[in-house]
């Protein structure tokens, strides 16, 4: 009997023990765009973390996180958005087991064994404006880009903007570029404004 009242006065104990719950925050963000004229906008919400950690070694054109296996961790042909904690932002489209392949020399502003780094997937034309175009922007029907609303999105290199737009025959539905290359899985990368 004395096992059951003991069982009963620690009941109420646990049930009010606090406990910290968190969840992934999600949201989204709704932009007005002048009709007829050039709206400046950027990718204000960001994919969920993939990866991070510290970085353990460096190179003039790598990092290393040996506790990470990014070939199993990632999705070969996606590119992802490397930031460091200093604010340093890479494009990541390469890597092998515990290193990610940089664009640019970075090993000045990483400290091994210290600057830690945060990896996500980029967004792209389709995940943000629709596979099917949801967003709503004025497709092509007839492949003129002139008749459809257009998306100016930086290039890789940070040059010059590719002009995308949605194209929908009837038949066909797709995002395509000026040449007519599917665009949809374009990078969108957070820091370059469309």
């Amino acid at each position: 009997m004395k096992t059951i009242l003991m069982a009963a006065l620690l009941a109420p104990g646990a049930l009010l023990a606090q406990t910290t719950a968190t969840t992934t925050p999600v949201g989204y963000v709704t932009e007005t765009l002048k009709p007829g004229i050039a709206n400046l906008v950027g990718i204000t919400l960001h994919n969920p973390v993939v990866a991070s950690g510290v970085i353990d070694a460096e190179s003039s054109s790598s990092v290393s996180d040996t506790e990470v296996n990014f070939t199993s961790v990632l999705t070969a042909g996606k590119t992802y958005v490397l930031e460091l904690a200093n604010g340093t932002i890479q494009e990541i489209k390469a890597w092998s087991s515990s290193s990610l392949t940089t664009p640019s020399d970075i090993s000045a502003l990483v400290q091994p064994s210290t600057t830690t780094y945060k990896l996500r997937e980029a967004s792209t034309i389709s995940s943000v404006f629709g596979v099917n175009n949801s967003f709503g922007l004025t497709p092509s029907t007839d492949g003129d880009a002139t008749t459809a609303d257009n998306l100016l999105v930086l290039n890789e290199s940070g040059t010059a903007f590719v002009t995308c737009f949605y194209y929908d025959d009837g038949t066909t539905k797709t995002w395509y570029d000026l040449d007519f290359n599917d665009v949809t899985n374009l990078p969108l990368i957070y820091t370059d404004s469309l």
